[in-house]
């Protein structure tokens, strides 16, 4: 039996679910779930996390852009790609385009 709560995706980065538009819709339980992945990622390197945590506050609080919010963090997440790829299911697709053609 399938479970639709979005609970099980915890600890398992699943790729985004855009409706093509370029505008994804994350549930809130999902962004738990992500933050909660990367705390338990960084368990025995608190530090990392807590980088984590100023870069999304320096993103919500509009000190960073999010081109400078995903500079810092694929630095953060250069050796856990899965990370990387769950934090871009929250970025825009278009923003994803533009950096990668950086």
């Amino acid at each position: 039996m399938a479970s639709t709560s979005g609970a099980e995706s915890i600890g398992q980065t699943q790729a985004p679910r855009g409706s093509g538009s370029g505008t994804k819709k994350i549930t809130h339980v999902e962004a738990l779930a992500y933050v909660h992945e990367v705390r338990n990622t960084f368990n025995e390197n608190p530090e990392k996390y807590q980088m984590f945590l100023d870069v999304m506050k320096d993103l919500g609080e509009s000190r960073i852009d999010t081109i400078g919010a995903i500079a810092r963090v694929k630095e953060l997440f250069k050796d856990h790609t899965n990370l990387l790829i769950g934090f871009y299911a929250f970025v825009p697709d278009s923003v994803i385009i533009n950096v990668l053609k950086i």
